[in-house]
């Protein structure tokens, strides 16, 4: 009996990329999801324009699209999802608010995100990753 090791290779590294790509879609998932709940809310206009892309940012806005409820939020977030596809490992994403007032509201314009929300949730995960990978 001949072992095809190449074979048996190219079949853990095959189920390794989709481990991968999953870890990596999850991790997405959840900071986008956490940003997009930390933003603040008037309207709902700020926080139903969070968008996720690859390959380059998202350049669209709807001024009309809204997201009060935490509900609504949370499955645009799913769906915001979609737009980065499979096989992101390796690529540029990118979290895109494209509203003329989301440089201010990162920066400190809103009482109810004085420290923004990317800044803060990009350092929360930098720190959790660190954490996981013992560095």
């Amino acid at each position: 009996m001949q072992y095809d090791f190449s074979r048996q290779v190219r079949a853990i590294v095959e189920r390794t990329k989709i481990r991968m790509d999953v870890v990596v879609r999850k991790f997405c998932f959840d900071m986008f999801a956490d940003i997009m709940m930390a933003s603040p809310v008037d309207t709902g206009a700020f926080r139903g324009n969070w968008m996720i892309a690859t390959g380059a940012p998202a350049a669209v806005t709807d001024p009309n699209k809204t997201l009060a409820a935490d509900a609504a939020a949370l499955g645009a977030v799913t769906a915001g999802m979609a737009g980065i596809g499979k096989d992101v490992v390796g690529k540029t994403i990118y979290f895109t608010n494209n509203m003329p007032y989301a440089y201010r509201l990162e920066h400190g314009w809103s009482k109810q995100a004085p420290a923004g929300m990317v800044a803060v949730t990009v350092a929360a995960y930098q720190a959790n990753l660190d954490k996981a990978l013992g560095a």
